[in-house]
């Protein structure tokens, strides 16, 4: 007899998909030993649909959001194991029995994560996969805080005890808060990860996860609980070169709207006749992104301009200098190769795909700025 498994399943106006997403959990080979839908003040029928479910326990809560209903399903989860999903999401059929063998084969780890397929407001597939890795535990926590490398909570399988050691979900933040807790448990814990995928992660206007300034707005606030000290040790264990692990900590304080430390960081790579290539393009990028944030546009086209010459065919850089040469000269002929050639070396790049729709309409003002290198991990991809 395996470890007891509590699915937690927080509700808010999700009348439409919570049966689809029951239905995905009923289905599971390994079957949870309960479901715990918890109701956030919804305004729909969601909750009744939920109760007319014999497998499933509704717990009804007046709309405090996301937050206080997680943590109102983990304190009720009586469960070893305790699995997210969330009320428009769908797990494939084997996820459960899968990561719940890899948890039990691996005490060490507190959590497990996988791989996402995304689907459309209908439920169709949308073409793309999102191929989550796992990283050495030493490397972990410094790359998390990189970078939110666990697409969504859904999908995810946690020891309660990792979850009670860690704390509970931050109240004061509404989006990503999921982030803040994989941070305070990688920083103690090593993470496990099922390469494959484990869960349908829909993409559809109106929801959370749509808003892309609330979600940067929540890593910020995740990332900014750590002092710079503890980030730059973090980096270290990622990138043994000191000189690159500063490099990341300028990128991560710029993310944090801190463009004075980053500058500091990044300036003295300038001059330093010992900096590899990889360092003067680190730096430059960072540079460009600093004066981009403080509105000298002319300051960085210069930087990108060096950094095209260091790495040709950097998606994140034609992308930049497209969008800085739209809008300082309106050279769309210019913008438009750019942005292609951009879209073309890095599939699934969102804010070049974008942009291409734009250029063709002349439309600068809707142009998207990339504010740092992109994973490949982060970038959906064709599934073999």
């Amino acid at each position: 007899m395996g470890a007891k498994i509590s699915v937690v399943i927080p509700l808010f106006n999700g009348v439409r998909y919570i049966g689809e997403t029951l239905d995905s959990v009923t289905a599971q080979t390994r079957a949870p030993d309960e479901i715990i839908v918890v109701d956030d003040g919804s305004e729909d029928d969601g909750p009744a649909l939920a109760e007319a479910r014999p497998e499933a326990s509704l717990v009804r809560c007046p709309h405090r959001g996301v937050g206080p209903t997680l943590n109102e399903g983990v304190a009720r989860a009586r469960g070893e194991f305790v699995a997210f999903l969330d009320a428009d999401d769908r797990l494939l059929p084997e996820t459960l029995e899968a990561e719940a063998e890899l948890l039990e084969r691996r005490p060490e780890a507190a959590l497990v994560y996988g791989q996402a397929r995304y689907i459309d407001a209908e439920g169709y597939s949308i073409p793309g996969l999102f191929p989550a890795r796992e990283y050495p535990p030493a490397e972990q926590f410094g790359r998390l805080l990189e970078r939110n490398f666990i697409l969504t909570p859904s999908g995810v399988l946690a020891r309660r005890w990792a979850l009670e050691e860690a704390g509970p979900f931050d109240p004061e933040i509404s989006h990503a808060l999921e982030y803040d807790l994989w941070l305070r448990i990688a920083r103690r814990r090593p993470l496990a990860c099922l390469e494959r995928p484990v869960v349908e992660y829909r993409r559809r206007l109106g929801a959370m996860t749509g808003d892309v300034g609330g979600h940067r707005r929540g890593e910020t606030a995740a990332v900014q609980k750590y002092s710079a000290s503890e980030i730059l040790a973090a980096l270290e264990a990622v990138y043994p070169e000191r000189d690159e692990a500063r490099l990341r900590l300028a990128a991560i304080e710029l993310k944090c709207g801190k463009t004075g430390a980053a500058r500091e960081l990044a300036a003295p790579f300038l001059t330093r006749k010992d900096a590899g290539l990889n360092l003067r393009l680190l730096a430059r990028f960072t540079l460009g992104q600093c004066a981009w944030r403080e509105g000298l546009e002319d300051e960085a086209l210069a930087y990108f301009e060096v950094c095209l010459a260091y790495a040709p065919e950097s998606p994140e850089v034609l992308n930049n200098l497209a969008v800085l040469h739209a809008r300082q000269s309106a050279d769309w002929e210019t913008a438009t190769v750019f942005f292609e050639r951009a879209a073309k070396n890095k599939p699934g790049y969102g804010d070049a795909a974008w942009n291409c729709a734009q250029a063709r309409r002349r439309e600068k003002r809707a142009l998207r700025w990339t504010g740092c290198f992109l994973r490949d991990v982060l970038v959906p991809q064709p599934p073999e």
